[in-house]
């Protein structure tokens, strides 16, 4: 299995070494960007470094620290709460006693069920629009991938080894923030 993945490394190296050296020249066609077979993008890169990603990162921060501060305001009232549970032990009975510490474990269950779940939802609020992101991209990786004369577009981080010239990804949030923008431009 491993000699395959070097086969393919070597043979990729040279399909990476030949590709340097042919550029598109030509008559009237002089643009010196490398032809590839294969081209490379950090995907991961596509989208935070773009104005989308920064502004969904903004948007989720911001929420984020609401949470914080909704979350310290809760744990205050269960301190306060758990101080007074504290000053009944010594003067209430204790079945009643306990019956209030049950309810108070109660709460305590549900505000970090509650804390776990908002999290869930903003990193599901991420990886939606990340890939919402990705999917209205898919048309300028096309684009390029039609103008660099190649057939695919790997993930830089699968790739074991390969040019920087095949890397577009900076050229990718180029064109993407000139057609996407921050993803909230109406139509």
């Amino acid at each position: 299995m491993l000699r395959g993945v070097f086969a393919f490394c070597a043979v990729l190296c040279m399909a990476v070494g030949a590709a340097q050296a042919q550029t598109t020249r030509g008559p009237g066609f002089d643009t010196g960007v490398v032809v590839s077979a294969v081209l490379v993008i950090d995907s991961d890169r596509f989208f935070t470094n773009s104005e989308y990603g920064k502004r969904v990162a903004t948007d989720l921060e911001a929420e984020r620290l609401r949470l914080v501060q909704t979350k310290r305001e809760l744990e205050a009232e269960l301190e306060a709460e758990e101080q007074r549970l504290l000053e009944l032990r010594d003067v209430t009975p204790a079945d009643e006693f306990s019956a209030m510490v049950d309810v108070f474990d109660i709460r305590v269950q549900r505000a970090r069920q509650s804390q776990d779940e908002t999290g869930r939802v903003l990193s599901q609020r991420y990886e939606r629009a990340r890939a919402e992101f990705i999917s209205d991209a898919l048309p300028i990786l096309a684009n390029i991938l039609a103008e660099r004369r190649a057939v695919a577009v790997l993930e830089r981080g699968s790739v074991f080894l390969s040019a920087d010239a095949i890397d577009i990804t900076d050229e990718a949030i180029r064109l993407a923030d000139a057609a996407l923008g921050d993803g909230t431009k109406s139509d």
